[in-house]
């Protein structure tokens, strides 16, 4: 089985070393979607929220590419609901503080009146030194 990436394809030898490859990953897929269930403690509304930790650990767990399937079940089973959730934070955590370091936008206005007015190249770029700039 190949996924495809940025960078080209990657392999999931798990899948060739299996008799009934998709089979055994739907199962383990189901019995992932009951664990995580019940560590949610969920109910239909949730269904949404939980397909989608179900799918953040699937896809964390192969990641790692791994050869067999007892390697998948061994990583999904430290990908828990709490794992998921405490990895989500620091991404957030992380995130923010890169958000928070990151240089203020400063527009010029000067080019949008221009355009709008049609005023001329030469006359923009002159008025431009007494433009109006706004920090967001």
């Amino acid at each position: 089985m190949f996924s495809a990436t940025d960078e080209g394809q990657v392999y999931y030898p798990m899948f060739f070393t299996h008799d009934r490859p998709f089979e055994e990953f739907y199962c383990i897929a189901i019995q992932l979607l009951n664990k995580t269930w019940k560590e949610m403690k969920a109910t239909a509304e949730d269904f949404t929220k939980v397909l989608s930790v179900v799918k953040e650990q699937v896809g964390r767990a192969l990641e790692i590419q791994p050869a067999t399937f007892e390697q998948f079940r061994n990583k999904l089973q430290h990908l828990t609901y709490a794992e998921i959730t405490n990895i989500w934070q620091q991404e957030r955590r992380h995130k923010e503080e890169f958000e928070s370091q990151a240089r203020p936008i400063v527009y010029d206005f000067t080019l949008d009146f221009c355009l709008i007015s049609h005023v001329s190249a030469s006359q923009c770029a002159h008025d431009s030194l007494n433009s109006v700039q706004m920090t967001f």
